[in-house]
């Protein structure tokens, strides 16, 4: 997790109200710059720029968290409690960068496992003091909490879990405080944008389904020989061209038809 200095609270409470007005459109935006930069950074450790084009308030400043999900569960997830770039468009894919590279909690991201994340951005409010004693008026679908111990921050964003309870251990482990050490709590309240499942790949049939000729044993030799030595003899005997005898039949080898000895030459009395 990256910590900045604190900006002005009156200008980050300000932008952070203007992304909770936010539009699906603008939604939709910042989840895609989040995605560009995460994949473009975990494939080729590239950073990439802001766009143009993009909605007004991605001008502005703002706290932001990008975490990725898989199978439910987190598998990364770094940001800040006070913008540290010029624009929310440069803190998104700062955020996005770490997460996709620096969270060292975790196993690096493969290439491979793009296709299966979720990604989550999530825009922060500026933290406020929190009594021990205020911890029961959180809401943890709306609410986060800091823990602070010393120098190191534990951020325990809305959403990750639906108690209290397990919020502030969870807390208190990521920020390296044990049960009796003394830490100072802050909350803090985030705008979500969650991406929509990924359809699931469907197996093509002919890789779910064997095909006739790999589930039915091949003829042995002797018998596919004798089947083209058959049909090599009904084409002779049927074709115009054919060379006759005196008698007018067709003229065929005696080996032509000695394995099929019930069967009798087309015109044969």
């Amino acid at each position: 997790m990256l910590i900045a200095s604190p900006a002005p609270a009156h200008a980050q409470t300000s932008a952070f109200d203007i992304w909770r007005q936010a539009d699906t459109a603008t939604r939709q935006a910042a989840l895609a710059l989040a995605r560009r930069a995460f994949d473009a950074y975990a494939l080729r450790r590239e950073v990439v720029a802001p766009p143009a084009g993009l909605p007004p308030c991605f001008a502005g400043r703002a706290a932001v968290f990008v975490s990725a999900m898989q199978n439910g569960a987190p598998r990364c997830c770094m940001g800040t409690l006070y913008p540290t770039q010029p624009t929310t468009a440069d803190e998104i894919i700062a955020s996005a960068v770490a997460a996709a590279g620096r969270d060292h909690r975790f196993a690096p991201i493969k290439p491979a496992e793009l296709g299966r994340l979720r990604l989550i951005v999530s825009l922060l409010s500026p933290p406020r003091p929190l009594g021990a004693d205020q911890l029961s008026t959180l809401n943890p679908a709306r609410d986060g909490l800091v823990v602070q111990n010393g120098d190191r921050s534990g951020v325990v964003l809305s959403g990750e879990t639906a108690r209290v309870s397990t919020m502030l251990a969870w807390g208190r482990t990521r920020a390296g405080a044990s049960v009796s050490t003394p830490v100072q709590l802050f909350r803090i309240q985030s705008v979500r944008f969650v991406e929509p499942p990924r359809p699931r790949a469907v197996p093509r049939m002919e890789s779910a389904v064997p095909r006739m000729e790999s589930a039915v044993p091949p003829l042995s030799s002797p018998v596919a020989a004798a089947l083209r030595r058959r049909n090599s003899f009904f084409r002779r005997c049927n074709a115009p061209e054919t060379p006759k005898n005196s008698k007018g039949n067709a003229s065929v080898s005696p080996a032509d038809c000695s394995f099929l000895p019930a069967i009798k030459p087309p015109n044969t009395p």
